[in-house]
């Protein structure tokens, strides 16, 4: 994913993952040495952990209204809708996390519907900087499907985009536990537990803090042309789980 795709990103600033309290251990837990800090099935809005992007005239046309809470978790909805006196256009949604941390296990299940739209999670920096960027998650409009999951290590110089990627068979349209584990010396990507991908070059390997992002919106491509959905979508997150690495 190219640093101008998320142009007119609104985040609210990011706070140390410090003034977060850990979740006592459970069976899911993943072992040492990572602590869970952070899970969530999405139930209902949680704004001291999360923030919407508003930006219904950006790139991506992400409104906060087009997220949903509720026993069936996170919805985020690309549909098309008529805001004030604009014209039809079709809105998306972006969640942010507030806590950005360096290195950590990051872990959604969710689910992305048939259709022409893109749904991501991903890991973007705290400051105002690009790369690094870390997506484990990334589904594409020319894949309606969902039949393939592409992450992507972004890195290099600020402003440049080298990159290391794999694409990844599955049922993406059905709920599947999708992970990213970022230590000093590697990032490893994650399938239902299964690794599916893993960099250790350390030049390749982010080493700032970053938070989780969860999107869905119209596809836009690198030279600026728009994909436009044939029906509304869904990209439903059912559980989060966020690990601080602890060595």
């Amino acid at each position: 994913m190219r640093r101008n795709r998320w142009a007119g990103l609104a985040l609210a600033a990011m706070a140390p993952l410090a003034a977060m309290v850990p979740v006592a251990p459970s069976s899911a837990q993943t072992t040492s040495p990572f602590q869970l800090v952070y899970q969530t099935h999405f139930a209902k809005p949680d704004p001291s952990h999360w923030v919407p992007t508003d930006a219904p005239a950006g790139k991506h046309h992400w409104i906060p209204s087009q997220l949903t809470y509720g026993s069936s978790g996170l919805v985020i909805h690309v549909s098309q809708a008529k805001l004030g006196s604009g014209n039809h256009t079709w809105y998306g949604g972006a969640l942010n996390f507030r806590f950005g941390q360096t290195y950590g296990e990051f872990s959604v299940t969710s689910s992305c519907s048939y259709g022409v739209t893109k749904c991501i999670a991903l890991l973007w920096p705290d400051a105002k900087t690009w790369p690094p960027e870390l997506d484990f998650e990334e589904t594409f409009a020319d894949d309606p499907l969902r039949d393939s999951n592409k992450w992507t290590d972004h890195y290099g110089p600020p402003g440049t985009n080298y990159m290391v990627a794999a694409h990844i068979l599955g049922h993406y349209n059905e709920l599947n536990t999708i992970t990213v584990r970022w230590t000093p010396s590697a990032v490893t990507f994650f399938l239902n537990g299964k690794v599916t991908g893993r960099v250790t070059t350390s030049s390749r390997i982010p080493k700032i803090a970053m938070h989780l992002v969860l999107a869905s919106n119209e596809q836009v491509t690198s030279t600026g042309k728009v994909i436009v959905p044939t029906h509304a979508t869904t990209f439903r997150i059912t559980d989060v789980k966020i690990y601080r690495y602890v060595g």
